[in-house]
């Protein structure tokens, strides 16, 4: 059984939450993500929330998050929300509560 997958998503911002976490409850993690590909690895089947936030400060071209963000990112951890993928202004959170 592959343990990894790599796939070409087109949904809108707001509809990515959704489909995240049915990915999830199939037993897929979202891992990374660009312009062109999302790649997933597999987890043990579980209901999971998701959330999109945008950070206009960040950039792609960062060589990694910024003292603001790192604390935005302790934040959240703070108070359950895990980090599961991050590109340039965009982050995807997801919890399992």
């Amino acid at each position: 059984m592959k343990e990894r997958m790599r796939r070409f998503e087109l949904y809108s911002f707001f509809e990515i939450e959704k489909r995240l976490s049915r990915m999830a409850e199939r037993g897929w993690l979202l891992e990374k993500f660009g312009s062109w590909s999302w790649v997933y690895r597999r987890i043990e089947p579980k209901k999971l929330t998701f959330c999109v936030t945008y950070y206009p400060g960040a950039s792609l071209f960062d060589p990694e998050p910024s003292e603001e963000q790192s604390t935005f990112y302790d934040f959240c951890e703070h108070t359950g929300w895990e980090i599961a993928a991050s590109s340039a202004q965009m982050q995807i959170f997801y919890n399992q509560r």
